[in-house]
């Protein structure tokens, strides 16, 4: 569904439920509602917050409603020391799904990891210096901190790269925009699967009759948490 599809959708959604009170939204106030709608819809499928009580691949369901989001990329290492490596996040990260290591080493050449291994900061110190938990050549200990994955090894080898899968942003829904490659970080097609376009619509509708505190709002928000 293209961005002024959802407008169109919008506005004969509005008009049903609160008729009496229909303002004239903007473009550009619509575009907020919906951008509003779509950040909302995906929260309930990241966690259990919603009918079916399951998260983002707990269920087939689940693992469609997001799928498009989901994507993965090679990124380079920054060596900090011998022992832990800096990895920037994409600009467009959201959460991590996955994190496969490339190795280097002298004596065992290159490779991927086979296992990893995320680390609490807590527990940061006691897994670095116990010998039986590593960080070993085919499992590397990490972190995330900021806006990078810190990676921790025993010196003997590198990490010259990572294969990140994650959850990315989506873009920002814009009525304007002139495709979803538009220059400006906009999309005029909603990037999430079609069939969850109208259900992002609903949640926009939903915001907007918080906005001007209309007394279906509970009633409304009640109706679409129901439905799947």
């Amino acid at each position: 569904m293209t961005v002024a599809e959802m407008h169109i959708s919008f506005k004969l959604g509005y008009d049903k439920v609160d008729s009496q009170s229909y303002p004239n939204f903007l473009p550009q106030e619509i575009d907020f509602f919906l951008n509003k709608g779509q950040e909302q819809f995906i929260a309930t499928r990241l966690g259990p917050n919603n009918l079916l009580r399951k998260g983002f691949e707990e269920n087939q369901r689940r693992i469609d409603d997001l799928r498009t989001l989901v994507i993965s990329e090679t990124l380079s290492s920054t060596k900090l020391s011998d022992k832990q490596f800096s990895i920037d996040l994409p600009d467009n990260y959201r959460h991590a799904k996955r994190a496969k290591f490339k190795y280097r080493s002298k004596t065992c050449g290159e490779g991927t990891s086979e296992t990893e291994q995320y680390v609490q900061h807590d527990d940061l110190d006691f897994y670095l210096s116990d010998p039986f938990y590593g960080p070993f050549i085919d499992q590397p200990i990490y972190t995330f901190e900021g806006n990078q994955i810190l990676v921790y090894t025993d010196g003997t080898f590198t990490i010259p790269e990572c294969v990140l899968t994650y959850i990315k942003n989506p873009l920002h829904l814009s009525i304007s925009a002139v495709g979803v490659n538009d220059p400006e970080g906009f999309t005029n097609i909603c990037e999430l699967p079609d069939y969850v376009h109208e259900k992002v619509v609903e949640f926009a509708i939903s915001s907007a009759l918080e906005t001007i505190e209309s007394p279906r709002t509970v009633s409304y928000q009640q109706e679409i948490m129901r439905q799947e």
